[in-house]
């Protein structure tokens, strides 16, 4: 990722106004794969004591505590985050619109501090009582009380600020298309500095006035040793974009960056690489003491041990998930990109269940008796007798790929796939035989009742209903052309969920009406219980309805990745699945 596209990143607008301990439908909503959650992290901060503190997407805050451990911290803000400090007067935190925040107590309470600008804020700094804040167009802030009072600096940088550093009389902000800024009155007059580079600088830090750096796009280095007035690029390690740096000491600085870069200098000059035990983009590191940690994108988070070795926080898998079941007593499983299944023990988490695949599964369904069937990619069908602890291969009529599957509770099963494929059981999944459709459309989706009533859906539209459990199928008018990904009903309705926001339903099975959910993503699974219909899709999408699907409303979830599936218990609970190993539940 490059300078320019992290700020267009920091730069998205919050979702909604930044409220002191708000609350709302997102509170409802708790990551359980990756923990402590699975936002992009933006900045961190490290306490004397140990404690730290990491910032980022939709108000996500996380604290690690001094036995070591990371919790999310629930309803601080919803606004995006994109720098935090730990300062003498307690933990400042700043956002978008201008949002700044602080906790005196080590995160137990928030309050929000009034900043004189609405300016997305990217960089914090302190030294003592005095605190400056930055960002978008070059605004700086600057509080001399620990975020009592804030007043705007006299003469500011005429840039988007990205990075500050200061020792409470010097000051250094790096940013867009190579700006470097200094200041010699604690940041209220700012003038340029030539750092010798155009490309993007987003990481400055000095161990003091003698002993400053900077890094930036392409593996830029620049290092100073009057106070910032003249930079020097040092000769690149990589060619990766750097985002970030701080050190120990003089003499000890280390340096992240793109794809889990790790950088480490013992004499300002010569940096080698490190092992950073991850792969994705490091976008910010800090340190105090011995203590130091790195974030970056779905809440990865990694951690400098005693014995100087990198350890990545064990954040749980991040392979994709494509499908979802859930039953009411909480167990759960889903199954995605190659060949994956994680089951959910209401005690133990998410766990990795040997599925002995390769292949990519689409469907998984579950009966009330502990039967599971996973499908997917070449004719591939998984069965499980023991809710998802141990699975085995079902032969298949043929290596069509398959993306649905549907179990009913008296031993009925349907499968379906691509080219019209329609897959009929009746003892439970053990064994499988073809449907004949007389339709070619691939089928996405399906769903049914005991009483042999089933849907399935599919490619431009399609919909097809079975009264006999699907020996006979026949075609009904969705009144659609766009394609239709997933089926979901009860006892009085059915609906489908598909592109540009799509959701029918139908009251009888055979006529259908296409209701607003008044969004523009794709939904690709549907799932309700009593009242309540659920519908995800992507760019984090989630709608829901409170009156069988009259009505519906867009919900903040906070995540912006692509959720795949949802799975709803018969005590209204749920659970959403998605890309990077994303696993939420309502509750």
């Amino acid at each position: 990722m490059s300078p320019r596209q992290r700020l267009a990143l920091l730069l998205a607008t919050s979702l909604v106004a930044c409220r002191h301990r708000a609350h709302g439908p997102a509170r409802s909503w708790r990551w359980e794969n990756p923990v402590p959650q699975g936002n992009r992290l933006a900045s961190v901060c490290v306490e004397r004591d140990g404690r730290a503190f990491a910032v980022g997407q939709y108000g996500t805050v996380i604290a690690r505590d001094l036995h070591g451990v990371w919790k999310p911290l629930r309803g601080v803000a919803r606004a995006h985050l994109n720098a935090v400090a730990c300062t003498a007067a307690g933990v400042v935190v700043a956002g978008a619109h201008g949002t700044l925040l602080r906790s005196r107590d080590h995160g137990a309470s928030w309050e929000r501090l009034a900043a004189p600008t609405q300016a997305e804020l990217f960089a914090v700094t302190s030294t003592g009582r005095r605190i400056l804040v930055a960002g978008a167009g070059g605004a700086v802030l600057v509080s001399d009380d620990g975020g009592d009072r804030w007043a705007a600096a006299a003469r500011s940088p005429d840039a988007d600020v990205f990075s500050l550093w200061t020792d409470g009389r010097l000051c250094l902000a790096a940013g867009r298309d190579g700006a470097m800024f200094r200041s010699e009155d604690g940041g209220a007059r700012w003038a340029r500095a030539s750092s010798g580079t155009t490309r993007s600088l987003t990481g400055v830090w000095a161990s003091g006035p003698d002993d400053a750096y900077a890094v930036g796009g392409g593996g830029t280095v620049l290092v100073s040793s009057d106070g910032g007035q003249r930079w020097t690029i040092v000769p690149r390690t990589v060619e990766d974009d750097l985002l970030a740096v701080t050190g120990l000491g003089r003499r000890d600085v280390y340096v992240v960056g793109a794809s889990g870069v790790l950088l480490h200098s013992r004499d300002g000059v010569q940096f080698m690489r490190e092992r950073s035990e991850v792969s994705v983009d490091l976008v910010s590191v800090a340190a105090s003491g011995a203590s130091m940690v790195a974030v970056g994108p779905r809440g990865t988070l990694t951690e400098r041990a005693a014995d100087g070795r990198w350890r990545a926080q064990p954040g749980g898998p991040r392979t994709s998930l494509h499908a979802v079941w859930r039953d009411r007593d909480g167990t759960a499983c889903a199954a995605g990109q190659g060949g994956v299944i994680l089951c959910r023990d209401p005690s133990l988490g998410w766990t990795v269940r040997p599925s002995g695949m390769a292949v990519n599964l689409s469907g998984i369904a579950g009966d009330t008796r502990g039967v599971l069937v996973a499908v997917g990619d070449e004719g591939t069908i998984l069965r499980s007798e023991d809710r998802g602890g141990a699975w085995r291969y079902i032969a298949a009529p043929d290596d069509k790929t398959l993306s649905g599957v549907w179990l009913g509770t008296r031993g009925a099963g349907l499968i379906v796939g691509r080219n019209g494929a329609v897959l009929r059981s009746t003892d439970a999944g053990a064994r499988w035989e073809a449907a004949t459709t007389g339709v070619t459309e691939g089928f996405m989706g399906v769903w049914g009742r005991d009483d042999g009533n089933a849907w399935v859906c599919g490619m431009r539209g399609v919909l097809l209903h079975t009264t006999d459990g699907g020996v006979h199928w026949e075609r009904t008018a969705s009144g659609v052309t766009g394609d239709l990904f997933a089926l979901w009903g009860d006892d009085d309705e059915v609906y489908a969920a598909g592109r540009e926001g799509t959701v029918l339903r139908s009251t009888d099975g055979v006529r259908w009406q296409r209701v607003d959910a008044h969004v523009p993503e794709t939904l690709v699974s549907i799932a309700g219980h009593g009242d309540s219909v659920w519908a995800v899709g992507l760019a984090g999408r989630v709608v829901q309805s409170r009156d069988h699907g009259a009505h519906w409303r867009a919900l903040t979830v906070g995540t912006g990745d692509d959720l795949t599936a949802i799975a709803a218990s018969g005590d209204g609970r749920l659970s959403v699945v998605g890309y990077w190993g994303t696993v939420f539940a309502y509750r």
